[in-house]
């Protein structure tokens, strides 16, 4: 029988039989009668402490299996648990979901709370969830699954670190849901046949479809487990094939200009602008121009976004946009200010002049490959006329490259390693040979509704639990820790649990363990935030310029 701690202020919380169905037994309907309670334990919660004295009752009827007395327990109590279940829920909130490590968790319960709770303990509660957590989603998708009768099953394997162990998850784009997340060290065709087969058996339901970025091993194992099965290449990693020698010539071009700009003396010594007028350094020739050196900033602040945004094409724009205002501008009074301002605009002319065919050959392949996704954006095409519209695409760069006498048959292709120095009838020609590459699965999914264009959710999925272990590990080497917890941890990394499944969780399951390793908290630095896009949103900067023109 527990003790009551001598404390005036902690509030005593009895438990009840509470039913509407009256105080008979819920399984033989007899009488119940009051047992004992257990004197009373302490539970700590998020709101107060409290004094929970659980209450024992048992059925009148001796044959029955509630004649053993057995307790009311309190909405809050976890058994044989100190802190109480909101505690619980905070604690895996902030670690799964917040992707805190144990010692951040264990002050932001104190700062928030005043609950002192040690890392062991928060430990005991990350393991009971990540074990508890995998047991839910395991009889959640057996479920699902066998609601469905059927499979299309997305696979993909990633390493933490090179020449460690890669995950590999494999996922069911019907349902969205994890059906197997293990630790490889190799992964030839054969060992992925066996998983899939595993999977088949344990869902006693038909893969009818698989969905991969067509990694060879990949590819022969599908046919190891059934030829007939349709296998679907991602569309994204297609693309992004077709884009690489793009990107490789935008990066270098983006290298290029932001290296000239920033070498530029306004924005060097755009300092000695700000500094005080007793100081000898400073010069207000700089602090004229501070507002020019600030819109040269933005204009290279850019940053890539897939497909849409190539942060070199957008640079030089910025470019042609500033030395277009800078030619607007009426010419300074005073010949050094003067002399700056037409440096500086031959500076800008010049760079774009040097640049020009890099700028013009990556518009030009843009426009290409802008074709190409808008063709592979129309779903309410069947696969034959998508591949038709492709083929013409495909005889565009045939066309061109039998006008220059060069191979363009895809047969007689072979891989070349692009660059930024790429010439563009090789950049045809490894487009050619890409689709032909493809073409096997590339439309499949067109006239299969059920069958996702790409695989990136499952490796979104692997991308997440690294995200989850780099923030929880801070900059230290995640590989030990991802190795020991990532199979686990990935069957709830996409989405989190939401707070009512977390109390699900822990209604259901008993306790785990976990180990693992922390690390202090992360000082964020502040930055300055600048807008590239300048030719949309008026900075003002120029204006500002010609003002300090004028007055200074």
């Amino acid at each position: 029988m527990g003790i009551k701690p001598a404390n005036l202020d902690l509030v005593t919380v009895h438990t009840y039989w509470d039913s509407s169905e009256s105080f008979t037994c819920p399984l033989c309907d007899q009488p119940l009668e009051y047992a004992y309670n257990d004197g009373g334990r302490l539970l700590i919660t998020l709101d107060k402490p409290l004094w929970v004295v659980s209450n024992y009752y048992r059925c009148e009827n001796s044959d029955c299996n509630l004649h053993k007395a057995f307790p009311m327990v309190h909405e809050n109590v976890l058994s044989k648990k100190k802190f109480g279940k909101d505690v619980w829920e905070q604690v895996i909130n902030f670690h799964f979901n917040r992707h805190l490590d144990y010692k951040q968790i264990k002050g932001v319960i104190w700062d928030v709370y005043k609950i002192y709770i040690s890392i062991t303990s928060i430990r005991e509660i990350c393991l009971y969830f990540k074990t508890a957590g995998k047991m839910y989603t395991n009889k959640e998708t057996l479920k699902e699954i066998r609601k469905n009768g059927e499979i299309v099953l997305s696979l993909d394997g990633a390493q933490p670190k090179k020449g460690n162990p890669a995950l590999w998850i494999f996922t069911d784009r019907i349902s969205g849901r994890v059906l197997l997340s293990e630790l490889l060290k190799t992964a030839p065709a054969g060992l992925l046949t066996e998983k899939m087969k595993n999977i088949q058996d344990k869902y006693k339901v038909p893969i009818k479809a698989v969905i991969s970025d067509k990694q060879k091993n990949i590819v022969n194992a599908v046919k190891l487990f059934n030829p007939e099965t349709p296998h679907a290449f991602c569309q994204y990693h297609f693309l992004n094939h077709i884009m690489e020698p793009i990107v490789a010539k935008d990066s270098h071009l983006a290298t290029q200009l932001k290296k000239e700009v920033i070498k530029s003396s306004i924005i060097v010594n755009q300092y000695k602008g700000t500094l005080k007028l007793n100081n000898p350094e400073f010069n207000k020739l700089y602090k004229k121009f501070s507002p020019l050196a600030e819109e040269l900033l933005n204009a290279i602040s850019v940053k890539r976004k897939r497909w849409e945004i190539l942060p070199g094409s957008e640079i030089y724009k910025n470019l042609e946009y500033i030395l277009n205002k800078l030619e607007h501008i009426p010419p300074p009074k005073e010949q050094k200010t003067q002399r700056s301002l037409n440096s500086m605009v031959n500076k800008i002319h010049d760079l774009l002049k040097k640049h020009g065919k890099s700028f013009d050959d990556i518009n030009y392949l843009l426009k290409d490959t802008a074709d190409l996704r808008k063709i592979l954006q129309q779903d309410r095409f069947k696969a034959k006329n998508i591949e038709q519209k492709v083929r013409i695409w495909v005889y565009r760069f045939q066309q061109r490259l039998k006008r220059n006498r060069m191979e363009y048959k895809p047969e007689n292709l072979k891989y070349v390693q692009m660059d930024y120095n790429t010439p563009l009838n090789i950049i045809w020609q490894q487009w050619i040979r890409l689709e032909h590459s493809y073409n096997p699965g590339l439309y499949i999914t067109y006239d299969s509704p059920k069958i996702e264009k790409t695989n990136n959710a499952t490796e979104r999925l692997i991308n997440q639990t690294k995200y989850h272990f780099r923030k929880w590990l801070g900059k230290r080497d995640i590989s030990d820790e991802f190795q020991r917890h990532a199979a686990e941890y990935s069957f709830f990394a996409e989405n989190g649990f939401k707070r009512e499944q977390i109390k699900e969780v822990l209604w259901k399951f008993d306790t785990a363990h976990i180990t693992g390793l922390n690390t202090q908290h992360q000082a964020i630095q502040a930055i300055i935030r600048r807008k590239w896009n300048i030719r949309d949103e008026n900075s003002g900067n120029i204006e500002k310029l010609v003002e300090n023109l004028k007055i200074l």
